[in-house]
């Protein structure tokens, strides 16, 4: 769960410095409608950015950077098979609370808040 925290914030700031530039350039605009150009595109990114991270653990056949990387993967603990794509970004939305989410892992190191609230969890290949 670090690992994978790591590596998609890095993945993350890369993707948010053109969201920051645009930020800067928003105080040279002398015309107010091209900062609400600035300002959209700003948002859009923002969302992707976002839409990214819930998603990570499905861009590369439903493993995570660093997944793959540990030889791990999501699985249904009904079936025993991958998760599916509708799965992954349900066990992962819980991360805005992530305090809570660090309290659950320190309680029970095997599952996290959102493997609970999904039906998943992450087993060794």
């Amino acid at each position: 769960m670090l690992l994978d925290h790591i590596i998609m914030y890095f993945v993350l700031l890369v993707l948010a410095l053109p969201v920051i530039s645009l930020d800067y350039m928003d105080a040279f605009w002398e015309n107010p409608s091209d900062a609400k150009v600035t300002f959209d595109l700003g948002m859009i990114l923002m969302i992707s950015r976002v839409l990214l991270y819930l998603n990570k653990d499905i861009i590369i056949q439903r493993k995570s950077i660093a997944k793959r990387i540990s030889k791990q993967e999501v699985v249904d603990i009904k079936t025993g098979r991958v998760a599916t794509s509708l799965i992954c970004p349900i066990r992962n939305i819980i991360i805005v609370l992530w305090l809570i989410g660090a309290i659950v892992v320190l309680i029970n190191p095997s599952r996290r808040v959102g493997d609970l609230l999904a039906g998943t969890k992450v087993e060794y290949l």
